[in-house]
This record gives C-alpha cells, sequence and structure tokens, in this order.
C-alpha cells in the first residue's frame, strides 16, 4: 500500500505560513483569529508528522505582497500540488457543472448549524477575510447599487490582485438569510469595516460563503484521484464543521485520531524549538523520522485504507495502540520534554510534571484513557505555555 497522502486546504497553509514565517501581512489581526491560527499549525504538524506526502494547491494566493504558504511549500520537500502537474479546472468552472453545483448547495443550506458547530472559527475567518479582502473600493459605500456592482480585493494596501470571489446569483440566493445576517452583526461589533455599507458587507458574506463552500469541493474533485490512492482529507476548520453538520463519520475518526496525536507532538517540536520559528519549521519536517512517527503513521495509513472501505474497527484499534504505548513508556513518551509548573484553567489544580518519576507513572499508567487525560490534563499546560512564548502575537490582549 502506498503511504499516506494528507490533503490540507490552501487556507490552512496559508495561515500554518503566516504563523510561522512571521508574515507583516496579518500581525496586526492574529489576535483577533488565534483559534484559526493555532488549529492551521496544528493540522500542518499532523500532516508533516503522520504524511508521507502534503497535498496542496498548486496556485496558492498572494496574501497583500506576502506568499506565505507558497513559501512554506519550498521549505518542506513532502509539499506536493494537488493537481499532479495537470491544468485544473477553476472552481469558476466547476460550480457550472450540474454535480458540483448540487454538492455546493447543499453545503451552503447548512450553513447555520455549521456555524453554530463552531460559531467562533467562523468568526474568525469572516474577520480575516474582511482584513484582507474587503478592500477599499468606492462601490462599499454605495446602498443603492445592484449587488453584482460591489467591487472586492481590487487593490489591498497598493497591491493589486485578481478578483477572489465568486459571483452566481442562484446560489446567493439560497445561502440562508440568517447566517448571513449574523456574520454581518458579528462584524459590525468587531469594527474596522471601512464605511462599507450594509448590503456591500452582506455581499461579501454572500460571495466569501459561496467560495469558501465552492472550494471544499474543488479539493474533493480534484484530489479525488489522491484520495482513492490512500488519501485523506483535512479541512479547514470551518470546511470540517459542514461534513460535523451532516454526521460524517468518517471525517469524525480522522478528527479523533488526529486529537489524539496532537498536541503533545507539536509541544515536543515547539519545545526543541526554543522559541525559533525557523528552529520549529525544521523540527516539523525532521521529527517526521523520528520514534514513534514511522510506525504510528503505518498504522493510521491502513486505518485510512480501512476507512475508505467503510471498516471503521481499525481506528479503534489504532486508538488502542496509541494508548498501550503509552502506558507502556511513559516516561520515554516524555522524553525531553521540560519540568512544568503551570495553572490549568478550567481542567484542575496546578501540576507539576517531571520526566521520568515515579509521581508521573503513578498519576497516569492506572487510566485507561491515558492519552485522552493525559493531553487533556498535563500536554495542554505545557503546550499553551510554549505557544504564547513562540508566538505572543497571538496572544496581545489576552
Amino acid at each position: 500500500m502506498a503511504g499516506l497522502s494528507i490533503i490540507l486546504d490552501g487556507i490552512t497553509l496559508q495561515h500554518a505560513g503566516e504563523l510561522l514565517l512571521d508574515s507583516p501581512s496579518s500581525q496586526v489581526f492574529r489576535s483577533d483569529c488565534r483559534l484559526t491560527y493555532v488549529q492551521s499549525l496544528e493540522d500542518y504538524a499532523f500532516a508533516s508528522f503522520f504524511g508521507e506526502r502534503i497535498l496542496v494547491s498548486g496556485s496558492l494566493p498572494e496574501v497583500k505582497g506576502d506568499r506565505p504558504g507558497a513559501m512554506l511549500s519550498t521549505l518542506n520537500q513532502r509539499i506536493a500540488p494537488i493537481e499532479r502537474g495537470k491544468t485544473a479546472p477553476s472552481v469558476a468552472d466547476l460550480i457550472q457543472r450540474p454535480d458540483f453545483r448540487e454538492a455546493v448547495l447543499a453545503d451552503l443550506e447548512k450553513l447555520p448549524d455549521a456555524y453554530a458547530i463552531a460559531r467562533a472559527a467562523w468568526d474568525e475567518f469572516f474577520i480575516r477575510e474582511v482584513e484582507t479582502y474587503l478592500g477599499e473600493d468606492g462601490s462599499l459605500q454605495a446602498r443603492r447599487i445592484p449587488r453584482q456592482q460591489y467591487k472586492f480585493a481590487q487593490n489591498v494596501q497598493g497591491v493589486p490582485r485578481k478578483e477572489y470571489h465568486l459571483q452566481d446569483a442562484e446560489l446567493q440566493r439560497l445561502i440562508p438569510a440568517n447566517f448571513v445576517s449574523g456574520v454581518v452583526s458579528m462584524l459590525r461589533r468587531h469594527g474596522s469595516l471601512r464605511g462599507a455599507s450594509q448590503p456591500a458587507l452582506e455581499e461579501f458574506v454572500s460571495r466569501t460563503a459561496l467560495t469558501h463552500t465552492a472550494l471544499y469541493w474543488w479539493y474533493e474533485d480534484v484530489g479525488r484521484e489522491q484520495l482513492m490512492d490512500n488519501g485523506a482529507r483535512l479541512p479547514f476548520v470551518t470546511r470540517a464543521t459542514l461534513r460535523q453538520a451532516e454526521g460524517h463519520r468518517y471525517a469524525d475518526v480522522i478528527a479523533e485520531l488526529r486529537d489524539m496525536l496532537l498536541p503533545h507532538a507539536l509541544a515536543h517540536a515547539l519545545s526543541n524549538a526554543q522559541n525559533d520559528r525557523g528552529q520549529l519549521i525544521r523540527r516539523l519536517t525532521e521529527m517526521w523520522s523520528d520514534a514513534p512517527y514511522p510506525y504510528l503513521r503505518g498504522r493510521l495509513s491502513k486505518v485510512v485504507g480501512s476507512l475508505a472501505a467503510g471498516d471503521i474497527k481499525g481506528a479503534g484499534k489504532l486508538a488502542r495502540e496509541i494508548r498501550r504505548y503509552r502506558q507502556d513508556s511513559p516516561a520515554r513518551a516524555m522524553e525531553d520534554s521540560p519540568k512544568l509548573k503551570v495553572k490549568v484553567d478550567k481542567i484542575g489544580p496546578s501540576v507539576e510534571i517531571e520526566t521520568g518519576t515515579s509521581v508521573f507513572k503513578r498519576m497516569l499508567v492506572p487510566n485507561r484513557t491515558l492519552l485522552r487525560r493525559w493531553v487533556g490534563r498535563f500536554a495542554i499546560a505545557c503546550y499553551v505555555a510554549q505557544l504564547r512564548s513562540c508566538f505572543p502575537e497571538l496572544y496581545i490582549g489576552r
């Protein structure tokens, strides 16, 4: 069986690149979007640790003069374009195909449910979109012009760019009004709207929601061959809620395994990097060959193959193996981790971990849900402290 290919959305790599490369284009608003930046970093780390290949769009957009996703791609040799050298159809072309259009329409109708699942993530997504793509065109202040005449992202901070958003009046009319109004109200409370009128903001949210949803299905369509050949999707956090809204079991299993294996692995990389983002980029690539990742990668690859065939038993078996691995060698699992003394909000009292001590073994080994409790109680405390130290801009004002 071929090694596992993990398909990441371009927006995930863009977020991770902006964070890891400290992109100036998003420094001023990253603290407003902390959840989605950290989630994207985790998704990139998961793909780096457990994917034989990482597949993304070969055409990542410029963000205010920066190309963070494209730059990050050059620093990881396992990243490859999902298009496999072919000229892939654009999302604007695919949206005219009946089956593609039907899939997009079904997801547009789920937007209120998806928003309810992860409101904070959706809010952060739209805040970043406004900061990046709303633009400053004079049409945005108009209240009584046809919706199609609003111009977004024509010139952002002096950087010209191609039209970003899809426009399709038929599909846009079918986006639930309560979703659009809820997002617009949130954006108005947040501010930084450059005097845009209510109709302009509604059109911006409508086009953005359509584009964001259609791009989910673009990856499904263009990546179909890779998904059939032992590939797994790890959609951007907001797009993942569309599958959660319909109770998609495959997506849930992949997400659960991801959560079991992170954030401990990323915490280890952060510890090694010692607040140096360049060193962290290198560690995220180099740890691929460190134990136990090759073994776990092989097991995860088999699980994905089983899931594609409709069998979820392998996922449960892998979860049990991970727990046993941690139970059998708690000291080894925490090898090289720093001593920790941190108060854990809403989890428990202050805890202190000293690598390999009998106290650590006594607290963890009897627990049958070892890894989940370990990640929730111990690694999270260290992990949040390390994130604050490495990425202080995420926690400004917090």
